[in-house]
């Protein structure tokens, strides 16, 4: 293509801008509302998964000893644990800890002290372990679960699976609505460029019977339409 032909195109497709200018106002409108709303709706949707994942990241997974370890074997463990990459960071919660936070009111305390002794107390050793990210939930499951000193784990998994299927719908939920805005996008610049070439048909004809090729007829509405999107863009 040459440089001549180039700009015969632009100045072909500014003049046609020019002439229909409610056209071309309403077509750059549009695409530019259309992806504004698309930013807006993936960007909402960027923020809420952000947040979804700092509540499962602030979320607390409770591994629970097996009886019969002592209170060193729970340290020796969280000092191993802590190594990995997924653990922000470990408590480690006694039996008499756990008691004492079951039993928080004094009339409990009370109850505490005359039922549960050191010798009966029958909660276990626990591990309370705040993760760095809420998508490194799994990883470390399969990693505790691998550990033979671990009898149970409790994560809130109820609340976990609700965060990830809210996760998942909001973004087929943005995904169908940036494809509906697109679709309707395409439509009404299609129809524009429809009308474009209805009202410059005449001129058309004139120019096919002069010897025009097609590419030469299609090179201003070509021209016209990428400065209509890139104007719509910003």
């Amino acid at each position: 293509m040459s440089l001549a032909n180039m700009s015969f195109f632009v100045n072909e497709a500014g003049t046609n801008m020019k002439r229909s200018a409610m056209m071309a106002f309403i077509t750059i409108a549009t695409i530019g509302i259309a992806l504004v709303m698309m930013g807006a709706f993936l960007l909402a949707t960027m923020n809420l998964e952000s947040f979804l994942q700092q509540l499962q990241a602030e979320a607390l997974v409770t591994a629970y000893l097996k009886q019969g370890f002592a209170i060193t074997d729970a340290k020796t463990l969280s000092l191993k644990l802590t190594s990995l990459e997924e653990i922000e960071n470990i408590e480690v919660v006694t039996p008499e800890q756990a008691a004492r936070e079951l039993f928080s009111s004094p009339d409990d305390q009370q109850l505490l002290q005359i039922g549960i002794d050191h010798d009966s107390n029958p909660l276990p050793t626990t591990l309370r372990i705040r993760i760095k990210s809420g998508n490194l939930l799994e990883p470390l499951l399969q990693k505790l679960k691998n550990e033979p000193m671990i009898d149970n784990i409790s994560y809130g998994e109820d609340l976990f699976q609700q965060f990830h299927g809210m996760s998942q719908l909001l973004w087929l939920i943005s995904l169908i609505i940036v494809v509906m805005l697109g679709l309707a996008s395409l439509f009404i610049v299609y129809n524009t460029v429809r009308l474009t070439l209805f009202m410059r048909r005449e001129e058309i004809v004139i120019m096919k019977l002069v010897g025009a090729t097609n590419w030469f007829v299609r090179g201003p509405f070509l021209v016209e339409g990428f400065i209509q999107g890139l104007v719509g863009s910003f």
